[in-house]
């Protein structure tokens, strides 16, 4: 539980090529803060060729931590990298609290500004979703804890590591995890027919493997990579 004086960093950037994103990541781990994925747009830019994309991506991450004092050690950090890092492109505020974190019947959050109630999950479609991320890195956990808010999302992590595989299933309401060799296609193959879509946060050499079982199972994929020449060979089957 957060203290009542607690802020809350809500830090957005527009550039996943400036590596600011990592270093930012890693300097909260070391403080012992949390953070959140609030908000993220994956735009696709024109030419792969292209240097500069025609829409730029854009994310909000929010950083909390019990201590204060690690979560300004936080804020002064993020500012001087934004300060050295031209292309970066990235601004940071502050939401102050004015109360102790209590959620009311409504579901919003009370002690806190709107400006902090952006990451609240709304649900427009009721159906069961099952999820399977391929996976269990750093980003797989904001991205596991962020889809499961919701009861309607069954996700399924799975990992050649079994141990961080369960432990990133835990973060979302209704997950469960599996230990997978990709090198196993009859495995692969089982898990990809028995869900509703698949997200690879493989490296990205890994993707074409993942690409050819979804496209015989008639399964739709997702990944965090830019579309590479194997993948673009794809697109017509």
């Amino acid at each position: 539980m957060l203290s009542s004086n607690s802020d809350i960093l809500h830090f957005s950037f527009y550039s996943f090529d400036s590596g600011l994103i990592n270093t930012i990541l890693d300097t909260a781990e070391h403080l012992e803060c949390r953070f959140r994925i609030a908000n993220c747009r994956v735009n696709r830019g024109g030419d792969p060729k292209d240097v500069v994309p025609t829409q730029k991506s854009t994310a909000v991450v929010q950083f909390t931590s019990e201590n204060q004092t690690n979560l300004n050690k936080l804020e002064a950090k993020i500012e001087a990298l934004i300060d050295i890092m031209d292309k970066a492109e990235a601004t940071m505020n502050v939401v102050k609290r004015t109360a102790p974190k209590q959620t009311d019947v409504s579901g919003g959050v009370e002690g806190c500004d709107q400006e902090s109630r952006r990451d609240v999950a709304v649900v427009e479609n009721q159906e069961e979703q099952k999820v399977l991320v391929l996976g269990a890195g750093r980003v797989s956990m904001s991205l596991v804890e962020y889809l499961g808010r919701t009861p309607q999302k069954y996700i399924q992590v799975a990992s050649d590591n079994e141990s961080e595989a369960s432990h990133v299933a835990k973060l979302a309401q209704r997950g469960a995890h599996t230990c997978l060799d990709l090198s196993n296609t009859k495995d692969l193959s089982s898990l990809v027919k028995d869900h509703d879509v698949v997200i690879s946060l493989l490296p990205a050499p890994l993707h074409p493997t993942v690409a050819e079982e979804c496209i015989k199972q008639k399964t739709h994929l997702v990944t965090a990579s830019y579309e590479s020449p194997e993948i673009r060979a794809m697109d017509q089957r």
